[in-house]
């Protein structure tokens, strides 16, 4: 089936319709016309006669004009039915369909007459050296090129090896080794947090009968009850070196024994060290 398209409620001209011969392969050279033989569908409605009987032209040829109203013309899509009403026939059955641009009811919405224009418009927005997406069609150098500058400074305060935010670009090395010692002197609980800072004293467990788990003697010298309360003990050496700290929860000034909030797994043994720091 033929098909060509024209602007919606416009009137439009078919040129070059050509008829068969009935039983033959040839086209039928000035076909008869009469009323009743060329019917019109819009959009899929009922059949009725053309408004304008189409008409062979030039005279004594096979081509025949088709013209459609624009109130014919006013659907998506519009089926031209050929069907000779005498009989015998003189030629055979034909049917082409039109189909509409250029209207929101149209088979094609868009205006194909603007084609150029529309494609000039999208030709025009786009870039060649302008800043895609801007509605301003005018060279962008000096922007882009102020915003490399500043990209590019960006780009030399990252650090490598270096101090994050620094403005020295030169290795820190020797300053991060320097925090990292003052930070190792940091102790932290279960949850991160710090528990105490490395103000610490260095003991040792002392052999003593009542030494328990959560409970032993230790080199310290203090007299005074209580005055390591409120610590935290770090075993350094033993098998219990890698357990987490306990708080100090008394101190006996005669024996020198601490007690601890939570007992070990087992008994520090004599000798063992320890560090105690002060919340």
């Amino acid at each position: 089936m033929d098909i060509y398209t024209n602007k919606y409620n416009v009137g439009a001209t078919v040129e070059g319709v050509t008829l068969i011969t009935r039983g033959a392969l040839d086209f039928k050279s000035t076909p008869t016309l009469a009323v009743g033989d060329v019917l019109i569908s819009k959009d899929g409605g009922t059949f009725t006669n053309i408004a304008s009987l189409p008409a062979v032209t030039p005279a004594a040829n096979t081509s025949v004009q088709v013209v459609l109203s624009a109130t014919e013309m006013s659907a998506k899509e519009i089926i031209v039915r050929f069907i000779d009403q005498t009989g015998p026939k003189e030629w055979e059955d034909y049917v082409f369909k039109l189909r509409t641009y250029g209207h929101a009811s149209a088979f094609y919405p868009g205006d194909l007459d603007n084609l150029d224009g529309a494609i000039s418009t999208i030709i025009n927005k786009l870039p060649t050296n302008y800043i895609m997406g801007s509605s301003v069609v005018t060279n962008k150098d000096d922007e882009i090129d102020a915003i490399k500058t500043s990209t590019d400074a960006m780009f030399g305060k990252l650090p490598t090896n270096y101090i994050m935010g620094s403005t020295v670009v030169t290795a820190k090395d020797d300053e991060i080794d320097a925090i990292k010692v003052k930070t190792d002197q940091l102790l932290f609980d279960s949850y991160g947090d710090i528990k105490a800072t490395l103000n610490y004293l260095a003991g040792t467990v002392v052999s003593d009968p009542t030494n328990g788990a959560s409970q032993f003697v230790t080199n310290f010298t203090s007299a005074v009850n209580d005055f390591h309360v409120g610590s935290w003990l770090l075993i350094t050496s033993g098998i219990l070196e890698t357990t987490a700290p306990r708080k100090v929860i008394k101190y006996n000034g005669s024996t020198k024994s601490i007690s601890l909030n939570t007992p070990y797994t087992s008994t520090p043994v004599a000798g063992v060290t320890f560090k105690l720091f002060v919340e």
